[in-house]
């Protein structure tokens, strides 16, 4: 079985606004990249917020300090908040 790569798009290359994410979940992304965790939006919500639709929830992941990888099936959409 194939290992799937995640695809990390740059901010300058996807039309999603920090404007279209809830406030409390940009709290939780800096103060986790405050921490030194790597954190990235993920799942249904980055799908909806590229269709142009409103998510219903925000799901975020988060690696430990020192780890470089998402596991399969995920999308970040950004690793900055």
């Amino acid at each position: 079985m194939s290992k799937k790569t995640p695809t990390i798009i740059p901010r300058d290359q996807h039309c999603i606004s920090r404007k279209q994410i809830d406030p409390d979940t940009l709290k939780v992304l800096r103060r986790l990249h405050r921490h030194g965790y790597k954190a990235y939006l993920v799942g249904g919500s980055v799908r909806d917020l590229l269709l142009g639709r409103q998510p219903k929830d925000f799901d975020i992941r988060r690696l430990e300090p020192g780890h470089s990888s998402l596991s399969n099936g995920e999308s970040p959409i950004t690793s900055t908040a």
